[in-house]
């Protein structure tokens, strides 16, 4: 058998899942630093994000669980550290959230930032690699109408700009959909709408996904919110008032249930995309954004 380019072999393995790849770490020493070499870890991760491929839905109830994003047929129970203490979960979860806003403020302070978190319990979404909360001018205004980011990378603030939003009284949520930030406008017993920022920062390129309207083919819900895109791109996966998921035709306007096997409930359900990435590893992004700020201190 002929041996095959090396390009080949590593258009191949770019395609696979990341459990056989970590096997095949073990069939030659070659193989091995291909696998762990850092340009093969971003392609493979480009390559999963471009083709929404080995995606999984991590969710809760109880205990940890995860769903094959493809199949959606059945949940399968994670190990986890506190598996064995599930009393410790619901005083996790208020910490977490205490924690995070008690960071937000205190970031924000040592910056004497002239804005106000506008929902104090919200958790930070990272995006483009920085934080987004929403913010308003004054302490006393009932409503967001602006998007702090904090860059971690270079360790600075800056303002995101909001779309233009004919009806100012709705309640806002920033999600993180496809890689891109998103904005979940929720108009209690009216509507539920969905904008995306195509292009991070650039307010001309904030674009309505989709309006669902009470009542309408997703009975009676109080709050839907996106998780992806199918692999078409032509339906979205949406969670319905934390309780299950549905399928959102954007053609034709339709809604299919999903069901769960093996799970009663769905509980904070996010996308997990599956990498080569090491915990330990930093993103040359990310370290570069260091790197700069760094040689600007200095300078100062």
């Amino acid at each position: 058998m002929c041996e095959l380019p090396a390009d080949v072999i590593v258009d191949i393995l770019s395609r696979l899942p990341v459990k056989p790849l970590l096997k095949f770490r073990f069939v030659s020493k070659p193989w091995c630093a291909l696998i762990d070499s850092p340009s093969f870890i971003k392609s493979h991760l480009n390559r999963s994000i471009e083709t929404k491929t080995n995606r999984s839905i991590i969710c809760r109830d109880c205990d940890l669980y995860s769903i094959d994003f493809d199949s959606l047929d059945h949940a399968v129970e994670l190990d986890h550290p506190l598996k064995k203490s599930r009393w410790r979960s619901y005083p996790s979860r208020r910490l977490s959230s205490r924690v995070d806003s008690a960071f937000a403020s205190s970031l924000f302070m040592g910056l004497d930032f002239p804005y106000y978190l506008r929902y104090k319990r919200e958790h930070a979404m990272v995006v483009n690699g920085a934080l987004h909360w929403l913010v308003s001018r004054r302490p006393e205004s009932d409503k967001a109408n602006l998007i702090a980011a904090f860059d971690l990378g270079v360790e600075e603030y800056r303002l995101v700009p909001l779309p233009e939003l004919l009806d100012q009284n709705v309640h806002m949520n920033l999600k993180d959909f496809g890689g891109c930030l998103s904005l979940l406008c929720n108009y209690f017993e009216v509507r539920v709408e969905i904008w995306v920022m195509e292009e991070y920062g650039v307010k001309e390129s904030w674009t309505k996904l989709f309006s669902v309207t009470q009542p309408s083919m997703i009975r009676s819900f109080d709050y839907v919110r996106p998780l992806d895109y199918s692999r078409s791109g032509g339906e979205i996966l949406l969670e319905q008032d934390g309780k299950k998921l549905v399928w959102y035709d954007l053609e034709r306007k339709t809604v299919k249930n999903v069901r769960i096997h093996g799970l009663d409930h769905l509980i904070e359900p996010y996308i997990c995309v599956a990498s080569l990435v090491p915990l330990r590893g930093g993103d040359g992004e990310m370290d570069g954004k260091k790197e700069q700020l760094q040689k600007k201190r200095r300078r100062k």
